[in-house]
């Protein structure tokens, strides 16, 4: 069956937004779709007044609007499996006082999947559905230590950009970075994906390879050999009871990440 054009494009320009981390203009969007404005113009147009998008910081750019998270939402609840997962989170936040966030790897990105806030006032503002590249977070480089440097290179051979100043763009400190997290179990991200925040860590496997990982950021004044030895040890703490209700629930777990 021939699909529908106008659908196809609407979605497109759904999921390209949700891909990105910052708000973006119709010539962006059309340039994406390679597609032209004379007929994005409506498509765009219907996504506003739906609130499936929504303007940006101004009126020339786009967001992924109320109505996609309403979607997104009523997706994520059949999945009973985040929400033991969400009350796993709870307990290292609990232990740490950190924000922590479990995601998966899609592509050459990390996905966020949860997020459990710390009590503190000031803390991370990244939220569920957010996407990043996976080389610049600590969840990222945890999921890529389980594979090999030949996938690792193959994954990036088109090189690595900058986010910050601390952002690693060299493939041979990557692997580096990754050779580190296999000795010891865990990543780290020192302000790599967003400035003065510290990140640590770890895999989430399931038959030898990483599914998903943990971690917990902390911004960097509230950061010290103490608390990152708290962050560790929450982490680690939980991860079998992650691991477990995962293997109890591969099927379920597989079909939400795909």
């Amino acid at each position: 069956m021939q699909l529908h054009n106008s659908v196809r494009r609407a979605l497109e320009v759904l999921e390209y937004l949700a891909m990105q981390n910052t708000p973006r203009t119709m010539n962006e969007i059309c340039e994406h779709l390679q597609a032209p404005k004379t007929s994005m113009n409506p498509i765009i147009y219907t996504l506003l007044e739906m609130k499936f998008i929504q303007h940006g910081d101004s009126s020339r750019n786009y967001v992924i609007g109320p109505a996609s998270y309403t979607v997104g939402s009523s997706y994520m609840d059949r999945f009973d499996i985040l929400k033991y997962i969400e009350a796993v989170l709870e307990t290292i936040v609990s232990k740490c006082a950190e924000t922590c966030y479990f995601a998966t790897l899609r592509g050459k990105d990390v996905f966020y999947l949860l997020k459990v806030d710390t009590p503190e006032k000031i803390r991370m503002i990244s939220s569920v559905g957010t996407v990043f590249p996976a080389y610049t977070t600590s969840l990222g480089k945890a999921m890529l230590s389980t594979r090999t440097d030949d996938f690792v290179r193959g994954l990036y051979q088109d090189g690595l950009t900058a986010l910050t100043s601390t952002t690693i763009t060299d493939i041979d400190v990557l692997i580096g970075e990754l050779d580190e997290t296999r000795r010891t179990g865990y990543a780290k991200d020192e302000g790599e994906s967003y400035p003065d925040v510290r990140c640590r860590a770890i895999p989430i496997c399931l038959d030898g390879q990483a599914v998903a990982a943990v971690s917990v950021s902390t911004p960097y004044f509230r950061f010290s050999e103490d608390k990152e030895r708290m962050v560790l040890d929450a982490l680690f703490e939980q991860k079998q009871r992650i691991e477990n209700v995962i293997e109890r629930n591969k099927s379920e777990f597989l079909a939400l990440i795909e």
